[in-house]
């Protein structure tokens, strides 16, 4: 009687044992936060300023575009905007994975955007739009 208590009792252990190995849980699950990170709240990031003029035929003329790419946020909203493109994301929401964070928005009624963006330091972030193969340094301004 006490052997097959022991049997069973081992029998048992293995098996909760072994079903510990095959039963593992994802542990990268990503939580979406609603909004914009609170580092971008009311501020405004940029990158380099572009030259105000260029040569044409030995003559200076004045460039009339923007002359950077930057970001800044109002409430849920995200403005991207550059001297190529511009891009508002509505309704963000993100996650952040180390100091990599995802923001995710409304572009069209019907069209999702993303966005990512590495924070180096307190004052530069490194930004993907992911429609480029690099990313763009942006210092922060205000």
């Amino acid at each position: 009687m006490n052997l097959k208590k022991i049997i069973v009792g081992s029998l048992v252990a293995v098996g909760v044992c072994t079903s510990g190995l095959f039963m593992q849980t994802n542990a990268q699950a990503a939580t979406w936060h609603h909004g914009v990170p609170s580092f971008l709240k009311h501020s405004f990031y940029r990158t380099k300023l572009g030259p105000k003029y260029y040569i044409l035929a030995g003559q200076k003329v004045k460039i009339n575009a923007r002359r950077y790419e930057g970001i800044r946020t109002h409430g849920s909203t995200l403005y991207f905007e550059g001297a190529q493109y511009n891009m508002t994301l509505k309704k963000c929401r993100y996650t952040k994975k180390g100091k990599l964070y995802t923001i995710k928005g409304k572009y069209d009624k019907s069209q999702t955007e993303t966005i990512k963006i590495k924070k180096s330091s307190a004052k530069v972030l490194h930004v993907n739009t992911g429609n480029a193969s690099g990313s763009e340094r942006m210092t922060k301004i205000k």
